[in-house]
C-alpha cells in the first residue's frame, strides 16, 4: 500500500514509524510534502522508504502517485484546509487533532464533509480506542453504574513547558490549550457516555506561572539562568534526569513578556470545565500545565447509582467499584503511547487504506470535539461567576 504525507512533524513521524510501517511492513510511504522534506533524507534511509518529496502539496497531489491514504501532519491551522482540500479526492484520510482552531475553519470542515460524507476518515483520537476507555464504555453502556451522575476528569501534564517553550507557544496556530489538550478528554468522555455536553462554563489562568518579565524572544541559551531555572533544558536534563524532548537548547524562555503580551494570548497555566449533557449527567473538567513527575495525572471517574468506574492513564490502573457490594475490580495496563489507542488507531486506518473503514473515531467526532472546546474558548473569555459577598482574612 502507498501512503501520501501532508506534513512530516514530530506527531506524524513516530505515528507513521511505530503504528503503520511496524504492522505492515509492505508499507511504502509514496510522497511526503512538508517544506522541510529535505531534512528527513537520514530517517527515510533509516525507515528503508525513498519516498518522493515535495515542497508543495499541490505539487505531490497533480503529480499522479496513486495513493491508498494520505496522512495530515501539519501544524494545527493548516489541518482544515488542507482537509478541505483532500475531501474530495474520496482517498482515506488520517487527520490530525484538532480538525479547527476556530469557528471559521469549523464551519468550513463541516460543509466540506456535507458534501463529502462517503470519504473515509480517522481522526487522530487514540484515548478513545485506548483498552480503559474501551472497558469503561462497556460498563456504562450495559447499565451496571446504573443512573449516570456525574463525570470527574483531570488531565495534570508533567510536561506542560513545552507549550511555552516551542512553537506552541503561538495560539494563532494551535488555538489554545482546550483544542489542544481538552479535544481528546472531552472526546474520550463522550464516546464513553454516548452523549456529550450541550451546556457549560469555563475558566482559564493565565499569567500566574507562565509568562513574566523576561526580554522577548528570549531563548534558553542565551539566558544568564540556564543552569538554575528549573524549566530550563539543562535542569531538567542535568536535575531531574529527563529527556528534554523538544525542549532543546533552542527553547524559548517559559518566562518571556511576549508570552502574554501580544495580540493573541498566550496560552493557559490551567483550565476548569463544568458541563451538562442532554441527559442531565453533571461534568467535571481540570487540565493543568504546571503539575511535574509523579503530580502527572490523566484519567476519570464517572460515577453512578450502582458503581463507580475509575482509571488513570499515568498510573496505568482501572477500577470498577460496586456501591453496594464488596467487591472492587481491578485492571492494570502497561503505560504506552496514549494508553495503548495509537496501535488501535493506526489498525483502524491501515484498514481503511485497504477498503475496509472501521470507522471509530470518525470525522465528526473530531468536529464535535472541536465544537465543545471552541464553546469552552468562548465561555472563558466571559465573566460567569457570581459573588460570594465574603471577605478574605487579608480584608478584615
Amino acid at each position: 500500500m502507498k501512503l501520501g504525507v501532508i506534513g512530516y512533524g514530530l506527531r506524524a513521524r513516530t505515528f507513521i514509524e511505530n503504528n503503520l510501517l511496524k504492522p505492515e511492513p509492505g508499507l511504502r510511504i509514496e510522497a511526503l510534502a512538508d517544506p522541510r522534506a529535505g531534512e528527513y533524507a537520514g530517517e527515510f534511509r533509516r525507515l528503508k522508504q525513498d519516498p518522493a518529496c515535495y515542497h508543495d502539496v499541490d505539487a505531490m497531489l497533480a503529480a499522479g502517485h496513486d495513493f491508498d491514504g494520505l496522512l495530515i501532519g501539519t501544524r494545527c491551522d493548516l489541518h482544515t484546509p488542507l482537509a478541505v482540500k483532500v475531501l474530495p479526492l474520496k482517498i482515506p484520510l488520517f487527520l490530525e487533532k484538532p480538525v479547527s482552531i476556530n469557528e471559521a475553519q469549523l464551519t468550513e470542515l463541516e460543509a466540506a464533509a456535507g458534501a463529502h460524507p462517503s470519504a473515509a476518515v480517522t481522526v487522530s483520537f487514540p484515548l478513545r480506542l485506548s483498552p480503559f476507555v474501551q472497558r469503561a464504555r462497556d460498563i456504562v453502556q450495559a447499565g451496571e453504574l446504573g443512573t449516570l451522575i456525574q463525570v470527574q476528569s483531570l488531565n495534570n501534564v508533567p510536561y506542560g513547558a513545552v507549550y511555552s517553550q516551542s512553537w506552541y507557544r503561538d495560539t494563532s496556530i494551535t488555538g489554545g490549550m482546550f483544542l489542544q489538550k481538552a479535544t481528546h478528554d472531552f472526546d474520550y468522555i463522550s464516546h464513553i457516555l454516548g452523549e456529550h455536553p450541550v451546556r457549560l462554563v469555563a475558566r482559564s489562568v493565565r499569567g500566574r506561572y507562565y509568562g513574566g518579565t523576561k526580554t522577548a524572544g528570549l531563548q534558553c541559551r542565551d539566558c544568564r539562568e540556564w543552569r538554575t531555572c528549573p524549566e530550563s533544558p539543562y535542569w531538567k536534563v542535568f536535575k531531574l534526569n529527563e529527556d528534554a524532548g523538544i525542549m532543546d537548547k533552542d527553547s524559548a524562555c517559559a518566562f518571556g513578556e511576549d508570552l502574554h503580551g501580544g495580540p493573541v494570548p498566550g496560552n493557559e497555566d490551567a483550565s476548569s470545565v463544568i458541563f451538562e449533557t442532554a441527559s442531565g449527567i453533571q461534568g467535571l473538567y481540570a487540565q493543568n500545565f504546571v503539575a511535574r513527575r509523579d503530580a502527572a495525572e490523566r484519567g476519570c471517574r464517572i460515577i453512578g447509582s450502582k458503581g463507580t468506574v475509575r482509571f488513570d492513564w499515568y498510573r496505568g490502573v482501572f477500577e470498577h467499584i460496586r456501591h453496594h457490594g464488596n467487591r472492587t475490580e481491578v485492571w492494570n495496563h502497561p503505560r504506552d503511547a496514549h494508553g495503548g489507542g495509537d496501535i488501535e488507531l493506526g489498525a483502524d486506518f491501515l484498514s481503511s487504506m485497504r477498503g475496509q473503514p472501521t470507522n471509530r473515531s470518525p470525522l465528526q467526532a473530531g468536529i464535535t470535539s472541536a465544537r465543545v472546546c471552541l464553546a469552552c474558548v468562548r465561555s472563558s473569555r466571559q465573566d460567569p461567576f457570581v459573588a460570594t459577598n465574603l471577605h478574605s482574612q487579608s480584608e478584615r
